[in-house]
């Protein structure tokens, strides 16, 4: 899902807060995306997961066109209709972010080398054991990284 990783890198997202994120919360004329439910174990949950998470973050236009060919392409596309749909539940409700991990990122990041996994253990590039690996260490984690560094 290039779409979701571009959202969760771009944006510094907890991955609920995209699972949640409805069209109707893409803001596509001011550039921002409003964080007005978040997805967490199977269920729905009203507004962000603190009270000092941003309730809007800024958009790149990269991701907004990106977005808007992925709202092309999908069966659910009205205001209502989640962005990352679970098509297995008939849109009713988002994908698994687990599932999402298992399946795409973590097979992308073995392949691009940024892990590896022996034995059943991951590790990074410098050797060290990785206890966790997901959607996390993509946004949250790269990009604060990443604007650390810039200073």
């Amino acid at each position: 899902m290039y779409e979701l990783s571009l959202l969760v890198a771009t944006c510094g997202l907890r991955i609920s807060e995209p699972l949640g994120l409805k069209w109707r919360n893409i803001l596509w004329d001011r550039g921002l995306v409003a964080i007005k439910q978040t997805f967490v174990h199977f269920n729905v949950q009203e507004g962000a997961k603190t009270k000092l998470s941003r309730s809007r973050v800024e958009a790149p236009k990269l991701l907004l066109d990106c977005l808007a060919a992925w709202r092309k392409e999908t069966m659910y596309a009205g205001d209502e209709d989640f962005v990352f749909p679970s098509v297995k539940l008939g849109g009713t409700q988002p994908r698994s972010g687990s599932m999402l991990v298992e399946d795409y990122i973590r097979p992308a990041a073995i392949k691009a080398g940024a892990i590896r996994v022996e034995n059943g253990i991951t590790y990074d590039r410098d050797g060290e054991i990785v206890k966790r690996f997901g959607f996390h260490n993509l946004g949250r984690h790269s990009l604060a990284t990443f604007l650390m560094d810039e200073q």
